[in-house]
C-alpha cells in the first residue's frame, strides 16, 4: 500500500514489492486447500455425511467466479482512468489508474481477506478434536 505514495522515478521499490508479494502469496494455494479438508472433516462430525465433492465443486466455482469478478475490476478502473488499449503512451489518469491496480486496490481486497479470518472458526483445538472424534466414530450429535 505504501508504494502508491512513491514517485514513479521510484519504480523498481514497487516491482520487487510486488516479486515478493506474489512469492508470499504461492501458499495461499495450500492454505485454502487444507482449509476446505477441514470443512469437509467438520462437515462430516456435523452431519455424518462426507461431501468432499460437493465442496471442492464449491471451491473450484468461487475461485472461477473470483477470477472473473477480478477481471471485470480490471477492466472497470482501467475504464474509469480513460486507459487505451491502443496507445503507446498513456494519459496521467490512465497511469495512476495503472498505479491503483498494483497498490492501493490489492491491498484493500488483502486487508477484507484479514478480516474475514476473524471469523473462521476452525481453529487447530477444534480441528484436533474433530479428527479424534471421527477416528473413534463419533459425531457432534451422537
Amino acid at each position: 500500500m505504501a508504494c502508491f505514495w512513491l514517485p514513479l522515478e521510484f519504480w523498481v521499490i514497487p516491482l520487487i514489492a510486488h516479486v515478493l508479494i506474489q512469492i508470499v502469496q504461492g501458499g495461499n494455494g495450500a492454505l485454502q486447500w487444507s482449509m476446505i479438508t477441514d470443512a469437509n472433516n467438520y462437515g462430516e462430525w456435523k452431519t455424518q455425511r462426507r461431501i468432499t465433492g460437493m465442496n471442492v465443486a464449491a471451491n473450484i466455482f468461487v475461485i472461477k467466479l473470483g477470477v472473473a469478478v477480478g477481471g471485470a475490476i480490471l477492466g472497470w478502473v482501467l475504464a474509469w482512468f480513460n486507459y487505451q488499449s491502443n496507445s503507446t503512451v498513456q494519459s496521467e489518469s490512465a497511469i495512476q489508474g495503472v498505479i491503483l491496480l498494483f497498490t492501493l486496490i490489492p491491498s484493500l481486497f488483502y486487508l477484507l481477506t484479514a478480516f474475514s479470518i476473524k471469523f473462521y472458526k476452525l481453529t487447530e483445538n477444534v480441528m484436533n478434536g474433530v479428527v479424534s472424534d471421527l477416528n473413534k466414530g463419533e459425531f457432534a450429535n451422537s
